[in-house]
């Protein structure tokens, strides 16, 4: 019998403990880009902002595509 993991269209427990490692990691990168634009490395914080961006653009295509 094949793995939830394996039918990524599928919701379930593992899906969301992923999407919680996620969100966790874009919380993380915020207060990196926060001290990294305060600290004045201001291309570094907008190259890590775009990620971010990017990131986040990214999980939001996964919540629909996993319909979480």
């Amino acid at each position: 019998m094949p793995a939830e993991s394996e039918h990524p269209e599928r919701s379930g427990p593992d899906n969301r403990s992923k999407m919680d490692v996620i969100d966790a990691v874009l919380e993380v990168l915020d207060e990196q880009q926060k001290k990294l634009d305060s600290a004045g490395f201001s291309m570094a914080s907008i190259h890590l902002n775009d990620a971010i961006e990017r990131l986040r653009r990214d999980r939001i295509c996964l919540i629909d595509t996993l319909k979480l």
